[in-house]
């Protein structure tokens, strides 16, 4: 009685290493990257295995790089559009330059103060011309 090789399971010694290495089986988009990689190979003498996992590494660090850079530009700009959007600035009545009110300090208290009893411009009219 003959028995079917596809049948029959792999012996335990091949299940714990192919449970310890998996497998991923690549599709090349055309025989010249194949042609490349098997050249890299042979050139550097790595495996094709090593070749993924070098490059592996390299991919994530180069990610890193960019993640790190657009994080800290767009942290950046998200700044400096806050400031542009929410930053109160006067001229100094003495030298003319910006003069910047920051949020919560004394002299944006005092501001608020100056400004108490302003109104939007909606609700002036309102007031003005009622109904």
């Amino acid at each position: 009685m003959s028995t079917d090789r596809k049948s029959r399971r792999p012996p335990p010694a091949r299940a714990r290493y192919a449970e310890r290495h998996p497998a991923i089986t690549v599709h090349l988009p055309d025989r010249e990257t194949h042609a490349r990689l098997i050249e890299l190979r042979d050139r550097t003498g790595l495996s094709l295995g090593q070749l993924v996992r070098q490059t592996l590494g390299v991919v994530e660090k180069d990610i890193e790089d960019v993640y790190c850079h657009a994080w800290e530009e767009g942290e950046r700009e998200g700044w400096s559009q806050a400031e542009a959007h929410y930053r109160l600035a006067v001229a100094c009545t003495v030298c003319h330059e910006p003069l910047e009110v920051t949020s919560g300090s004394p002299a944006a208290q005092a501001a608020a103060s100056a400004l108490a009893g302003w109104r939007h411009a909606r609700c002036h009219e309102q007031l003005v011309h009622p109904g």
